[in-house]
C-alpha cells in the first residue's frame, strides 16, 4: 500500500509541478490522513491506484490554492507591449549598423 501511495504522490508532484515546500507541507498533512483505517480501506478498493490519489488530491489542492494567483493580460496591453518589443529591437539594429 506504500508503495502505490509513493507511485500516486510522486506523479502527482510532477503534474502539479509542487516546489519542495509545497510537498513537504502536503506530506506533514498527508501523514494524518494515512490512518490504519484507510489503508484497510485502500486494501479492499478494487483501483488502489485511484483511491491512492483521492486520498492525496485533497491536500495537493488545499495547497495549490494557497498560490499567488497570475493575472492575465488583456489583448490590448499584449499588442502594446510587443508592438514595443518589436520597436526597440528595429531601433537596436539600426544604431548597430544591421539594415535589411
Amino acid at each position: 500500500m506504500v508503495k502505490i501511495i509513493e507511485e500516486a504522490f510522486l506523479t502527482m508532484v510532477s503534474d502539479y509541478l509542487l516546489t519542495q515546500r509545497e510537498v513537504e507541507h502536503v506530506i506533514d498533512h498527508l501523514s494524518e490522513s494515512l490512518t490504519g483505517g484507510n489503508l484497510k480501506d485502500m486494501y479492499a478498493s478494487e483501483d488502489r491506484v485511484s483511491f491512492a490519489k483521492q486520498l492525496i488530491l485533497p491536500h495537493i489542492e488545499k495547497e495549490i490554492n494557497r498560490r499567488k494567483k497570475i493575472s492575465t493580460l488583456d489583448s490590448g496591453l499584449m499588442q502594446r507591449g510587443l508592438r514595443l518589443l518589436l520597436e526597440d529591437i528595429a531601433d537596436s539594429e539600426e544604431t548597430l549598423g544591421f539594415e535589411s
